[in-house]
């Protein structure tokens, strides 16, 4: 679809919704790294778990994908936007969805959602907008999208469903790389979506696919897993009380800190099994220098179906962001968060045309 036909779509979805005053609500910042645990466990010997990790430069190729979606909310209903990106070791960008341009990625899913305010009948959408290939206007769970599912619903399931088909289309690659977790926590939505959307995920992940966890100041799987007689060892071997950290990030700081010394070289601990509802995968802590002599480490969290320190060593040689971010993912992060950006600014160039702008202008500007 060209930029002419977006206009068109989103005059359709404008002309029913966007009657009220709105404002933007964006996912991007929020708790989307975060999963449901059940009973992790120490896959090896603790005294074989921290280990140092060669990085493996190779002629490896990788892909890196990753999504952004943000909503206009409205008196009369939520409208949700969601993209995905992909870039590679070769390419900056091998393609968007939705693309204004030739660098496309070959889904065939809703990047819109609409979920009306009232079910009456001026809030019923166009019939052809119902099987659009574009427009979301019904849950997995099979009941139509309304506003009273908030924002946080909504698009959580537009922008999950998008990656998912886009990991699944790019599964043949050598090595994919996803900016998340493997099986994200759905916990906003109902349980019949969360089962399809794993489903889904699960078919789309294969052995060669990693989930990179970037936020892992809320995460608790490594201190749940250190529980025990493990915790018990692990005290006695690092002189750390996990019990004691408020998250995964603290414990790993505690061990570059006491056990690590320049000139400093990249180490991982685990791995850990983790089993989330009927799928089960393995998690590895990455700590990788951004300095070999300063105290400067990026901290991640990856995961994988399968136990492979080649998959680790592989990820180790990916330059880093100054953020310290493999640089495929935070380059797939910026590319998705500005088609996302366009697609808004679409939303306001509408708004504006029917006479919206000035009042709404300094509400829903995109900064």
């Amino acid at each position: 679809m060209n930029e002419e036909g977006y206009l068109s779509l989103l005059t359709n979805i404008i002309d029913k919704y966007v009657v009220g005053y709105f404002t933007n609500y964006s996912l991007d910042d929020q708790g989307f790294d975060s999963i449901r645990i059940d009973s992790p466990s120490l896959s090896r010997d603790l005294r074989d778990s921290l280990f140092e990790v060669d990085p493996l430069h190779s002629d490896l190729s990788y892909v890196a994908v990753d999504g952004s979606s943000r909503s206009v909310i409205s008196s009369s209903g939520i409208i949700s936007i969601a993209s995905v990106a992909a870039s590679s070791k070769t390419k900056p960008v091998i393609g968007v969805f939705p693309s204004f341009g030739s660098l496309k990625l070959p889904l065939r899913k809703p990047f819109l959602a609409v979920a009306p305010a009232l079910n009456e009948k001026r809030n019923v959408l166009d019939p052809y907008l119902y099987s659009a290939d574009h427009v979301m206007t019904f849950s997995l769970s099979g009941e139509p999208l309304t506003a009273i599912q908030g924002p946080e619903q909504i698009e959580c399931e537009l922008r999950t469903i998008l990656e998912t088909e886009a990991i699944s289309t790019l599964r043949n690659n050598p090595l994919v790389i996803v900016d998340g977790p493997l099986f994200p926590h759905l916990k906003s939505l109902r349980s019949s979506s969360v089962e399809r959307i794993m489903s889904l995920r699960a078919e789309a992940v294969s052995k060669d696919t990693v989930g990179v966890v970037k936020r892992i100041s809320n995460s608790s799987l490594l201190k749940e897993s250190l529980s025990g007689d493990d915790r018990t060892s692990f005290m006695s071997m690092f002189k750390i009380d996990p019990s004691r950290a408020i998250s995964d990030e603290v414990i790993l700081q505690n061990l570059v800190r006491f056990h690590l010394s320049p000139p400093y070289k990249p180490y991982a601990f685990g791995p850990i099994k983790v089993r989330t509802g009927n799928y089960s995968f393995y998690a590895y802590y990455l700590m990788v220098p951004l300095h070999r002599y300063l105290q400067k480490f990026s901290l991640l969290r990856v995961e994988m179906l399968r136990e492979s320190e080649d998959l680790l060593r592989t990820l180790t040689a990916i330059p880093m962001s100054n953020d310290g971010i493999p640089q495929p993912i935070a380059l797939a992060d910026r590319i998705a968060k500005e088609i996302t950006a366009g697609i808004y600014k679409l939303l306001v160039y509408k708004v504006q045309r029917l006479g919206l702008g000035v009042s709404f202008e300094s509400r829903i500007e995109v900064v």
